[in-house]
């Protein structure tokens, strides 16, 4: 979601988007997880066959790292242009979406565009969950009234508990997404303060480490445009878009593996 933005501010070590302090540390941190989705949930053939959901987080220094890398690479990418006055977005960048400063005029130019945002986030050092579900297995399974959106998110919630249990004892998160349509931050909010009350019924696990979740608008979330861009890239590759192969398969080997070895942060259906 855009709006004009005001003039930017360059992040410092400690800078995080929305105030959330990632450069703080001490009891009261909570881990933040950025997340945001792709795909077209209600889609059962063609391009958006598959709905992935996918989040960043980690340290504040690697999140904080994110963030700055983001900025420059912005910046780079529009000379002259407030980095914090346009967001990364995967289909605007792909696409080429009318009044998106960024004009790659190029299929490569587009990708480069692509593979960079992707380096960035696994130089950073971030951790990544994702979750991808197929629809069309999800509908014949659950009937045709299958809440694609909602069993995603119902995931998602199960692999942040995981990691958030292996961090350590009493470590709680934060969850802070994309600003959508009222009745789907209606929906993921309940999902949400539902599950910390219930055990996920995909898994039984119950998310009692979740302490809430924030819904922001993406323009003043480097970390959410981060987690768009992720999951925009797996999404075309796992929809059979082989140009983002490559990519997908680096984001991949970035997402968390627990102390067993098992990589737990990436969930498909």
């Amino acid at each position: 979601m855009t709006r004009p933005g005001a003039a930017g501010r360059r992040p410092g070590p400690a800078w995080d988007p929305m105030g959330h302090a990632v450069g703080a540390g001490g009891a009261a941190w909570r881990q933040p997880l950025f997340a945001d989705a792709s795909g077209n949930p209600r889609s059962r053939s063609g391009d958006d066959a598959y709905y992935t959901l996918g989040c960043v987080t980690g340290s504040p220094e690697t999140l904080g790292t994110l963030s700055k890398m983001l900025y420059g690479l912005k910046l780079g990418l529009v000379p002259g242009r407030d980095p914090s006055s346009w967001e990364l977005h995967g289909v605007r960048i792909n696409h080429r979406r009318r009044g998106y400063p960024l004009k790659p005029r190029t299929e490569a130019a587009r990708l480069a565009t692509f593979g960079a945002a992707t380096r960035a986030i696994c130089e950073s050092g971030v951790t990544l969950l994702v979750v991808v579900v197929d629809n069309r297995r999800a509908y014949a399974e659950f009937g045709p009234g299958a809440n694609i959106s909602g069993t995603a998110w119902t995931l998602f919630l199960e692999r942040c508990e995981l990691c958030l249990r292996e961090r350590g004892k009493g470590v709680l998160g934060h969850v802070v997404s994309d600003r959508s349509g009222g009745a789907d931050m209606r929906q993921t909010r309940a999902l949400v303060f539902d599950s910390m009350r219930r055990r996920n019924p995909a898994s039984g696990v119950r998310t009692s480490r979740i302490a809430g979740i924030e819904f922001v608008d993406s323009l003043d979330s480097p970390l959410v445009q981060a987690a768009d861009i992720m999951a925009y890239i797996i999404s075309r590759d796992i929809n059979g878009d082989g140009r983002f192969g490559e990519m997908a398969g680096s984001l991949r080997e970035r997402t968390w593996v627990s102390a067993d070895g098992v990589r737990r942060g990436w969930k498909s259906i």
